[in-house]
């Protein structure tokens, strides 16, 4: 197995993979020497690809650093375990990645966007924090790190784009969070073929409902899970549009639920991002909720 330093932004412009300085992966390293091309896009069999979002201090201090995952695939969902084939070094950083890797699920978008964020200590310096993926037979690692600027996003929120964080409320405890680096609600539980409701709020800090998208998604967990809704845009009624659309003009609340086909310990993720689903392209602003399920036979 050949192992690939996976040092690239990577974005869509026509379909095409671009590397840092806006030249295409294809044109650096001609088709012949690569394991995988992009053109054509394949249904399976492609890898997946680790990727470094950038960094933002955090009140304390310390450093956030926030990761997402390009699935290559047009077809084909990978669960990777946490171990040999998905790991972050140095260890101690290890365990928070998903090992479920979902294609987009959003429109027009073809990657999913800072799903977990690595905290690190102020004093890190020059250290780097290196995330490997092994999937369909390809390796790739991705080193996340505070040594340039340009890798510095906003967070929670970009007043020069009026782009801000939502408030997100798991109902009906009330437990709350906003930005990037997330929060977990707490633990729940469920039989196996059971739907569970799952019900949040998505408003803006002053507790005003929130124009927002909201995406669900299974983190990790050893089996699959389905959702009556996994993509909402709140707030929005737009006929004839890509994504289910819901309208709540009250409070911000919707709600969906989760089926599970085998029992486990499973955790899910939903972001919640300014404006609507489509905006996630601009890495601004959206917030990560955690919701830990325990599933009985």
């Amino acid at each position: 197995m050949k192992k690939m330093w996976c040092g690239v932004v990577v974005g869509l412009a026509g379909g095409l993979l671009l590397a840092v300085g806006g030249r295409p992966l294809e044109a650096q390293h001609p088709v012949e020497h690569t394991e995988w091309t992009l053109s054509p896009l394949r249904t399976h069999d492609q890898p997946v690809l680790p990727i470094f979002e950038g960094w933002y201090q955090n009140a304390d201090g310390t450093y956030d650093l926030c990761f997402g995952y390009y699935n290559l695939n047009t077809a084909q969902v990978l669960d990777v375990s946490l171990g040999p084939d998905n790991f972050i070094e140095p260890s101690r950083y290890d365990g928070g990645q998903p090992t479920h890797f979902a294609l987009s699920q959003l429109p027009n978008v073809m990657r999913s966007w800072c799903v977990f964020t690595v905290n690190v200590p102020e004093d890190i310096g020059t250290e780097r924090v290196v995330w490997t993926l092994r999937a369909n037979g390809h390796e790739f690692s991705i080193p996340g790190h505070i040594g340039s600027p340009h890798y510095i996003v906003d967070e929670p929120e970009a007043p020069s784009r009026d782009r801000y964080a939502p408030l997100l409320r798991f109902e009906p405890d009330g437990l709350q969070g906003r930005g990037r680096n997330g929060f977990t609600a707490g633990s729940l539980s469920v039989a196996v073929g059971r739907p569970l409701t799952l019900e949040i709020s998505v408003t803006d800090v002053a507790g005003s409902p929130e124009r927002a998208g909201v995406r669900w998604v299974k983190h990790s967990g050893p089996g699959e899970v389905t959702f009556s809704e996994r993509l909402i845009d709140v707030g929005v009624e737009e006929e004839g549009a890509d994504v289910e659309a819901e309208e709540d003009d009250h409070d911000g609340r919707v709600t969906t639920t989760a089926t599970f086909d085998e029992p486990g310990s499973y955790l899910l993720l939903v972001q919640a991002v300014d404006n609507a689903l489509r905006d996630f392209e601009f890495h601004c602003c959206w917030t990560n909720g955690f919701v830990e399920v325990v599933v009985t036979p």
